[in-house]
């Protein structure tokens, strides 16, 4: 596994487990990861798919990236990031489990930049 596929499968753990969270929360059925890359309609996993778009997007990945990962059009991802901000006014929840995602991948890119520079001054 690649660098590039180490990150995106952690962003993708992050934002399930955190969904996952969210919903036993409100007592709804679970969302799995395979929800989430499918094409279902249901309210919890399509809050869960807007979530992981914003995640990726905010961790470098392009509108084109998105789009690729999630199977969309990039039409599709742009309409996510608007959903992001309504979901995010009229539900405490989502709300919530953004911050925690962005918390979890903030540190993670920490932990990251700090690894690349130990390895840099080790090859130095």
């Amino acid at each position: 596994m690649n660098e590039a596929q180490r990150k995106l499968k952690m962003i993708v753990n992050v934002v399930v487990s955190a969904s996952v969270t969210a919903v036993k929360f409100e007592n709804e059925e679970e969302i799995l990861m395979r929800d989430i890359f499918s094409k279902s309609k249901r309210e919890n996993v399509v809050r869960a798919r807007t979530l992981l778009a914003v995640a990726l997007y905010k961790y470098g990945y392009t509108v084109e990236d998105v789009s690729l990962v999630l199977s969309v059009s990039k039409s599709a991802v742009s309409k996510m990031f608007v959903a992001h901000e309504e979901y995010k006014k009229i539900s405490r929840i989502y709300d919530l489990t953004s911050e925690s995602v962005k918390r979890q991948i903030e540190s993670y890119r920490v932990q990251d930049d700090e690894f690349m520079q130990r390895v840099s001054s080790m090859i130095e």
